[in-house]
């Protein structure tokens, strides 16, 4: 896997960005009600790049039960502990489930790696088939990176692009955040 090399510069990186916590999450709350709109009640949902919980509450208290990965576990040991919620200190993309998960969630995390298409491959390796990979990335000209963690910008060509590549062109809808700064992604698994 590509990542592997870039393990000990991964979690150093998200040491330091950990410090900063869910500042994003501040008042804006539109990918989130976006998720929960596409969450069913009692799903089983894979959380990839959860940070310290800030998503995986709201998610909680829909979902069945959460399955939430995030490489740093000084913010998983922030991360607030609920019943249905397991928490995983790795790397998504070693995620050995397959077609086990309702919904996988795949929010503020693509523009952070270094392989999309890795980490996409194994949301779908993951997720049942009928079962719905739910995306947000900030959307390029909209938001500020000020603390310089974004490896890349994405439009709306370019996550449909890439969301594509994986599950197929007639299985993907992209669309910008109306009034905000986010893209929305949503995929289906044939």
């Amino acid at each position: 896997m590509s990542h592997t090399i870039n393990r000990e510069a991964y979690q150093e990186f998200y040491r330091g960005l950990a410090a900063h916590g869910n500042q994003h999450l501040g008042g804006d709350f539109g990918r989130i009600q976006f998720a929960l709109r596409h969450i069913r009640l009692g799903d089983t949902v894979l959380e990839m790049g959860c940070q310290d919980g800030g998503i995986t509450r709201h998610i909680a208290a829909k979902a069945g039960s959460v399955y939430s990965v995030e490489i740093n576990q000084d913010a998983l040991d922030r991360a607030p502990k609920l019943a249905n919620v397991r928490y995983v200190c790795g790397f998504a993309e070693d995620i050995e489930h397959v077609d086990v998960f309702d919904a996988v969630l795949i929010m503020e995390l693509l523009e952070h790696v270094i392989d999309p298409f890795e980490l996409l491959c194994a949301a779908h390796h993951a997720t049942k088939p009928g079962g719905r990979l739910i995306v947000t990335v900030p959307e390029a000209g909209k938001y500020v990176d000020t603390l310089g963690e974004h490896v890349r910008e994405y439009d709306v060509d370019m996550l449909f692009e890439e969301i594509a590549a994986v599950y197929g062109p007639a299985n993907v809808d992209v669309f910008p955040e109306r009034g905000g700064t986010s893209l929305f992604g949503l995929a289906v698994k044939p």
